[in-house]
């Protein structure tokens, strides 16, 4: 069975580092490279790990070249500032020890024996030592805790047992009946301790962005007696690109359905240091047919080949936990409301006239605020060999008319039906419209930094304060 496209390319970086540090064999480059077109110059290993490498047939193929070439300099460069330049003890290791890559052969990529002889599980078996309570508290993911994708244990194999037998020590004496953050903290301070002394250095890898080469940044690394709260006190919106939500409906394919789908902020900006100002972006997008909560991601806005002008990062910053974007957005809207309000949750819930009347409100007040973005809001159809626009006073009496007829219905009213997206559509556009209130009204209570920080924060899976529970790593992107 093929390796997934993921664990092909954790597998790609990993070995990158391996043939740097303990083979002193630098990546190959492409001479005097003016696009991303021009990467094509990789090892051969890489090139059977992730076979797209060799064929190179899509533009993503070069990005990834880009980023192999890159990625193990910049991780040498900062583990040298960090004080380790000896790398003999190195071993190496991906978040996932059931994993087994498959097709490479000690005759296909150099140094594949000795490459597999250096292999750790150490992360892994620190993971599975975590008390049953404290793996459901994270979903049963350990992405949830720590997002590292590889990790390299720097230390004998005496010294990586003795490191497993004192957690082992830790995780007994927890008590379930107690909360899991009194796990937590000392489990966390412990990987802290490994991370400082040099010896376990977890990794989350990120796609790079043609032309930025990857840096690294350390995340909640900090002990608890060194931590610092990012400032919230500075956030906002590029007012020329707006909260984005297209409410337009159109006969797409034949149908009525939804212009396009995702709740998006182009430019968000914020200063947790004080000093310098973040930019991303921030997108929330769902399912088609899923009435479920949206998948809410931040990247990164960065240099381009053009000067002056950025762009979005290829690779995401991160995903929010649904849970936890639920709990954290509700906390901006005032009761009775919050993003779930009149929100259907499948095809049969009805609405009442007033949870409608309240949704018509929004919509209006939302539409009338020059922060909001939100096209058209109306139902475009031809009717009669005319083109007929809805009104925006009926938008939501219309579009919940849809929502509870049957497409034949729809199409002897619209002149075609709807599709088979529209409902869960609906139930979405909906709750982006109370992300856009949510978001306003931090605004307007002077909390917008806060709402923004958090939202980057915990989609970066950083520690927002002292007592917040995820675990040490380093991002290189």
């Amino acid at each position: 069975m093929a390796a997934s496209e993921t664990h092909q390319e954790e597998l790609c970086s990993l070995y990158g580092f391996f043939l740097l540090f303990t083979h002193s064999e630098e990546p190959l480059k492409d001479i005097n490279p003016k696009s991303l077109k021009d990467y094509r110059s990789i090892s051969i290993g890489h090139k059977i790990i992730k076979p797209a490498l060799a064929s190179l047939t899509k533009p993503n193929d070069h990005v990834w070249i880009f980023t192999f070439q890159t990625q193990p300099l910049a991780l040498k460069s900062f583990l040298s500032r960090k004080g380790i330049n000896n790398y003999g003890n190195f071993k190496y290791g991906i978040f996932d020890k059931t994993f087994s890559p498959p097709g490479v052969t000690p005759e296909s990529a150099p140094y594949w024996s000795n490459f597999l002889s250096l292999r750790t599980t150490i992360f892994d078996d620190i993971w599975e030592e975590f008390p049953s309570k404290v793996k459901d508290f994270f979903g049963k993911k350990k992405d949830s805790w720590s997002t590292a994708d590889v990790y390299i244990f720097n230390g004998t194999s005496n010294e990586e047992s003795n490191i497993i037998k004192g957690f082992k020590k830790l995780a007994s004496m927890y008590d379930p009946q107690e909360d899991v953050a009194m796990f937590l903290g000392p489990a966390n301070e412990y990987l802290q301790t490994l991370y400082h002394d040099n010896k376990l250095i977890g990794i989350s890898l990120k796609q790079a962005t043609f032309p930025n080469t990857p840096t690294v940044t350390e995340t909640n690394v900090a002990f608890n007696n060194k931590f610092e709260s990012p400032k919230m006190d500075f956030g906002e919106i590029d007012t020329t690109k707006k909260i984005r939500q297209n409410m337009l409906i159109k006969s797409t394919g034949g149908s009525l359905d939804f212009d396009t789908s995702s709740f998006v902020i182009d430019e968000c900006r914020i200063s947790p240091t004080g000093t310098k100002i973040i930019p991303y972006y921030w997108e929330s997008k769902p399912s088609k047919r899923s009435y479920t909560l949206q998948t809410t991601e931040m990247k990164k806005i960065v240099g381009s080949t053009r000067e002056g002008v950025l762009k979005v990062a290829s690779a995401k910053t991160g995903g929010i936990p649904k849970p936890e974007f639920r709990s954290f957005m509700n906390e901006y809207l005032t009761s009775p409301y919050n993003i779930d309000y009149a929100v259907p949750t499948n095809d049969s819930d009805t609405l009442t006239t007033a949870q409608l009347n309240t949704l018509q409100n929004l919509l209006e007040e939302l539409n009338s605020n020059p922060l909001i973005n939100f096209n058209e809001v109306c139902i475009s159809y031809r009717m009669g060999g005319k083109n007929v626009k809805t009104s925006i006073s009926t938008y939501i009496q219309d579009l919940y008319w849809i929502f509870k007829s049957d497409t034949n219905a729809v199409k002897a009213k619209y002149g075609v039906g709807k599709s088979a997206n529209f409902n869960g559509m609906f139930a979405n556009k909906i709750r982006g419209m109370w992300y856009a209130k949510a978001i306003l009204t931090a605004k307007d209570n002077g909390k917008l930094g806060e709402l923004l920080v958090r939202a980057f924060y915990k989609a970066s899976k950083i520690n927002i304060t002292v007592d917040d529970v995820k675990g040490p790593f380093m991002l290189l992107s």
